[in-house]
C-alpha cells in the first residue's frame, strides 16, 4: 500500500487551525447615556473610540427649544492630545438658517421658523478623532401663542365700574400671563388698573 506522509500532515495542521479560532478585539465605537434624575441633574451622553483610546461626551442630550432662542450644550473630549470640538447642527459644520447655528463654545440658536421635520441633531465631533462624535436630539416649538377674551369692552369712568378679562396661553409649560393696560404692567389711575386675575 502505498503511503502518503505529505497529504496526513496538511489534514493535521487544517484541524490544528481550526480548533484554534482567533477573534480579532473589537473596534466598534461604544456610547453611553446617562438619563436626568432631576431637573438640575442634566442628562448625557458619551462616546469611545477603542482605537485611539478617545472619548467624547455632550449634555445634555435632548433639549425643546422655542424659534430663534439659544439652548446651550456642553461637551468635552478626553483621553487624546487635543480638546478641540467641531460643533454641527443636521451635519453641517455651524449649522445654517434653516437648521439653526452654533458657535465654538456650544451655544445653538434655534431658527426663527420651525423646520420640517421639527427635530435637529447637534452634533459635538472631536478634532482629533472626526469618527468620533456625541449626538443631542433637539425640538424646534413654536412660539406660545396668548388669546384675550372678550376682545373689546366699553366701562363707565369709575373705580365701582369693573370687567373681567381671561387669557388663554397654549404651547407653554406655564399659563401664566402679566396684564397691561396701553403696556403699562398692572395699568395706572390714568389708564386704569387691572389686577393679576385679570379684572
Amino acid at each position: 500500500m502505498r503511503r502518503f506522509p505529505f497529504l496526513a500532515l496538511l489534514v493535521g495542521v487544517f484541524a490544528l487551525a481550526s480548533c484554534h479560532k482567533y477573534t480579532a478585539p473589537s473596534t466598534a465605537i461604544t456610547c453611553t447615556t446617562t438619563t436626568a434624575t432631576t431637573a438640575t441633574n442634566a442628562s448625557s451622553s458619551s462616546c469611545t473610540d477603542p482605537t485611539t483610546g478617545i472619548s467624547i461626551a455632550i449634555s445634555p442630550v435632548t433639549a425643546s427649544v422655542t424659534v430663534a432662542t439659544p439652548q446651550q450644550f456642553q461637551a468635552g473630549v478626553s483621553g487624546g492630545t487635543n480638546t478641540i470640538i467641531t460643533w454641527q447642527v443636521n451635519s453641517v459644520t455651524g449649522g445654517n438658517d434653516t437648521v439653526g447655528r452654533i458657535d465654538a463654545s456650544g451655544k445653538y440658536i434655534a431658527p426663527v421658523q420651525v423646520p420640517s421635520p421639527p427635530t435637529v441633531n447637534v452634533s459635538a465631533v472631536s478634532y482629533e478623532d472626526p469618527n468620533l462624535s456625541v449626538t443631542a436630539v433637539t425640538t424646534i416649538v413654536a412660539p406660545p401663542t396668548v388669546t384675550i377674551s372678550p376682545t373689546s369692552a366699553t366701562l363707565t369712568a369709575g373705580s365701582a365700574n369693573t370687567k373681567t378679562f381671561t387669557a388663554t396661553v397654549t404651547g407653554a409649560a406655564t399659563t401664566n400671563v402679566d396684564w397691561k393696560v396701553n403696556n403699562v404692567l398692572g395699568g395706572n389711575s390714568t389708564l386704569g388698573t387691572i389686577s393679576a386675575a385679570g379684572v
